[in-house]
């Protein structure tokens, strides 16, 4: 993702995005680079799929941009049933 904001003011914008994305269940920030770029892993949490926090993420003052690299999922039965977090979202 990305910031948006002069250098001078680069620091700032991204403590401020740091704390609100810390915020945000199912996130966990990983780097952060002095020119605001940031590497988050999302993941589901109860009521909330990670595409959703993903969108929150778009959503923050000051992120210019907040992409999916990568998506994971793993199916908790053997039979592929839908797992409990898909239930409680869908609910």
């Amino acid at each position: 993702m990305m910031l948006k904001g002069k250098a001078t003011s680069v620091a700032c914008w991204c403590m401020c995005t740091l704390t609100t994305l810390a915020e945000l269940p199912g996130t966990e920030i990983h780097q952060s680079a002095p020119d605001g770029r940031i590497v988050v892993t999302v993941e589901d949490v109860p009521g909330k799929w990670a595409g959703n926090t993903l969108t929150d993420i778009n959503n923050i003052e000051g992120v210019l941009s907040a992409a999916l690299v990568y998506h994971h999922r793993e199916i908790d039965s053997d039979d592929g049933a839908r797992s409990d977090a898909d239930e409680e979202v869908s609910q």
